[in-house]
């Protein structure tokens, strides 16, 4: 706490791609400082997705304070929602003189930590109820859309994931303007980027890939299928709600289904993990230019000595 404090930094945030050992770096720094984790990734705020979204274990966060981790119960989440939670949590952590660590790979978020929030207007139900439709029966319509009508925010958001590209339909459906303009008027932003330790991970493709395929398997091990069964018989599943974009899921839901096999949704759920990596990977490179990049060469070097390079 001492080199944050005498460096002036009153948050760290830690960030990189799936599997690059983010909360791994975060428990070696809560070993040496008492400090809050709280987390930055959109799918492990989900209650029903423990095993598959790769939340830290009981053990971890009875050892150190985790905030924000399987805590909603929902379907649909939203980064609204995470920045009045996450505000409050970083202020309750100063106020016990914790050093929150802000802890995840969603690059939306971790922007908007430091952005703000626009003030983007209600979006009318039946315009939400009309993109859901659209969703559901024809998944391009809105990139062929904002082509037309919108094609600058195709340069600045991922044009693979659907929600976005709705959400950015939504807006432009609704007010007929683009979500860049009411991006351009934010609020105050939640943190001071001056005054925030910022570190992204970087690891190498073919060494990262062996991870998350690793991974996977433990994840198998460990009873993901049994998870996504129990999402099965609740009712939770729902393709067209975020909380069922976690990768894993639906390919292990069709073999569940007798649709695919076991062996094809194992190999279908590492390569689009490897590709989820990569944009990852492009979009830190793009928007984190400015951070300490750490380079992690090896599954062994995750030690003390790691606290030398922040």
């Amino acid at each position: 706490m001492n080199y944050f404090k005498k460096k002036g930094f009153e948050a760290l945030v830690i960030s990189g791609p799936t599997g690059s050992g983010k909360n791994k770096l975060a428990n070696i720094i809560g070993n040496h400082i008492p400090i809050m984790v709280i987390n930055a990734d959109a799918i492990q705020v989900y209650k029903k997705w423990k095993i598959l979204s790769g939340r830290p274990t009981d053990i971890e966060q009875k050892k150190i304070i985790h905030k924000l981790y399987g805590h909603y119960k929902g379907n649909y989440y939203n980064v609204g929602k995470w920045l009045k939670e996450v505000s409050y949590y970083i202020d309750i952590a100063k106020k016990n003189h914790l050093l929150p660590v802000i802890v995840g790979g969603t690059g939306l978020y971790i922007n908007l930590l430091f952005q703000g929030i626009s003030n983007i207007p209600t979006i009318p139900i039946k315009i939400k109820k009309k993109g859901k439709d659209i969703l559901n029966s024809d998944p391009s319509f809105f990139y062929k859309y904002l082509k037309q009508n919108d094609p600058h925010i195709l340069s600045i958001i991922d044009y693979n994931n659907n929600r976005r590209l709705q959400r950015a339909w939504e807006v432009m459906e609704t007010t007929g303007v683009s979500i860049i303009d009411f991006q351009k008027d934010r609020k105050n932003p939640i943190l001071n980027p001056k005054k925030t330790k910022k570190i992204v991970l970087c690891i190498d493709k073919i060494l990262l890939n062996k991870i998350i395929d690793l991974r996977f398997d433990k994840m198998l091990a460990s009873g993901a299928i049994y998870e996504c069964q129990k999402v099965l018989n609740e009712g939770y599943w729902d393709y067209s709600m975020p909380s069922s974009k976690i990768i894993g899921a639906q390919e292990l839901i069709l073999y569940l289904q007798n649709l695919k096999s076991l062996e094809d949704a194992i190999l279908e759920a590492k390569i689009k993990t490897h590709q989820f990596a990569k944009r990852q990977r492009t979009w830190f490179r793009k928007n984190m230019k400015d951070w300490k990049t750490i380079k992690i060469t090896n599954t062994t070097n995750f030690d003390n000595s790691l606290l030398n390079l922040i």
